[in-house]
């Protein structure tokens, strides 16, 4: 049978600790599905991985009517690598059409244009594409006035205004049927593993962060809790997972969807993981997931110093109401991950240095230290165009040149250059993992061999993004 529409999660240079199922691609197919079409998924990070002469030659061989692929920022070097194989290809007739969608065309839709390419979607996927599916497929409505498709075709490049799903039960189940359900990994556990989310958008406008748009902000929507309920009981039952990652924002948003969330879970014996924020936990919500099964708790402290976390980051938490919010995540049997950004602009090495004791005192389980990133349509991204540190062409320059780096925010008058800032992140690694307090936590007599090889890939990761390529 010949495939209508392949989905590409392409294979990512970005550090590999930890791989989810592509929910964003699962969601896409189960829609198209539903509205008859075949699809296959490819994620190209699965084994056998599939980097980019190998994908091309899995998509000559499938020869689908679409090719529907994810583009994250630090992925668009990746990209450009098998950008002139993927318009060969078509040329040669492997493939009928083009179309790309995720986080960077959303938040710069005007990629492309300036890459060459036909067709993209914006924001949520689902209506848009399955509506541009259906009119170069089936010949049904105009695909250039399609809300939420990007089109640049015939010398007409044009943005419509996005369309977000608005009720999200609505929609059915990802697709897991079409992954290998077995290839995903969490460090986190030593089961079999998926994700699941129960809400999009983010209300908060952390400056740092693309989600703090005025789209995200006023976007935010719930599923109900028998969906949730329902999806987990698919995920367990059929798929035999243990082991789930909420991939929510800020999971603890809706304290009451929470609760109920946590009764059913209670039932189902599963564990399972979120991120989300210390001014939305309080202890009696943390008890309650502790009790549930939940086993991994991740807080974004972002800036190390409360000056520059909320007159530059954009987030008003006070240190003592992260201290509090650890401490409860222990008490409630949770293993923590505390989630350090530094290299704010104004932030002196001396604050940037304050970066570890803060995380000492908070005592989680794991850490992780990134210098600040420069993302399109974020506060930190306009304010580095203004002062002549990035320049708007720079994202389509990371596909016409391969480039894999994301660029960080330096501040060379006070010595904090890209060198320097991952100088800090491998210091911070050294100082927080190999402490004999925290080997002997992570090693405890309880730990499954799986557990280890789960280290090991953390490891593996941190030692080729800090040393690796710095020393390259």
């Amino acid at each position: 049978m010949s495939v209508d529409v392949l989905l590409i999660n392409l294979h990512s240079v970005r550090n590999k600790w930890v791989l989810h199922p592509p929910l964003g691609l699962a969601y896409l197919a189960s829609t198209l599905e539903r509205e008859g079409y075949v699809v296959q998924i490819l994620d190209a990070n699965c084994p056998p991985e599939l980097p980019g002469p190998l994908l091309l030659q899995e998509i000559a061989r499938i020869r689908p009517a679409i090719v529907g692929m994810t583009l994250f920022t630090p992925d668009l070097g990746t990209f450009g690598g098998i950008l002139p194989g993927l318009k060969k290809l078509k040329v040669d007739g492997a493939y009928g059409h083009l179309v790309l969608g995720g986080h960077h065309p959303s938040y710069h839709p005007e990629i492309i244009e300036e890459i060459g390419c036909e067709w993209g979607v914006q924001w949520d996927g689902e209506a848009a594409f399955t509506a541009l599916c259906h009119a170069l497929l089936r010949g049904i409505g105009d695909p250039e006035d399609i809300p939420g498709v990007i089109s640049n075709v015939g010398g007409r490049s044009r943005i419509n205004t996005h369309r977000l799903t608005p009720d999200l039960d609505n929609l059915p189940f990802p697709a897991r049927h079409l992954l290998d359900n077995d290839a995903y990994f969490n460090p986190m556990s030593s089961q079999k593993i998926s994700s699941l989310i129960m809400a999009r958008g983010c209300p908060f406008t952390c400056s740092f962060c693309s989600g703090a748009t005025e789209t995200s902000k006023l976007s935010m929507r719930y599923r109900h809790v028998d969906s949730v309920l329902a999806e987990l009981r698919e995920i367990k039952e059929v798929y035999g997972v243990d082991y789930v990652e909420f991939v929510d924002e800020t999971f603890t948003l809706n304290k009451k969807l929470v609760y109920e969330v946590c009764d059913g879970l209670s039932d189902l014996g599963m564990k399972w993981g979120c991120q989300t924020r210390a001014d939305v936990v309080d202890a009696d919500l943390l008890m309650a997931m502790g009790r549930a099964g939940c086993d991994k708790i991740a807080f974004g402290i972002d800036a190390s110093t409360e000056r520059v976390r909320m007159s530059v980051a954009g987030k008003r938490i006070s240190d003592e109401l992260f201290r509090d919010s650890f401490r409860w995540a222990s008490e409630a049997g949770i293993k923590s991950v505390a989630n350090i950004i530094f290299g704010f602009p104004g932030e002196r090495p001396y604050e940037a240095y304050r970066t570890l004791s803060l995380v000492k005192s908070l005592n989680p389980t794991f850490a992780n230290f990134q210098p600040l990133y420069i993302y399109p349509k974020t506060e930190i991204y306009s304010r580095a165009i203004a002062e002549g540190k990035i320049d708007p062409g720079y994202w389509s320059r990371m596909v016409h040149e391969e480039l894999d780096m994301v660029p960080v925010y330096e501040q060379p008058e006070y010595g904090m250059d890209t060198h320097r800032l991952k100088g800090f992140g491998r210091s911070f690694i050294w100082r927080f993992y190999l402490r004999p307090h925290q080997i002997s936590r992570l090693l405890e007599r309880d730990r499954s061999p799986r557990d280890i090889l789960n280290y090991a890939r953390i490891a593996a990761g941190m030692y080729r993004y800090y040393f690796q390529e710095e020393a390259a």
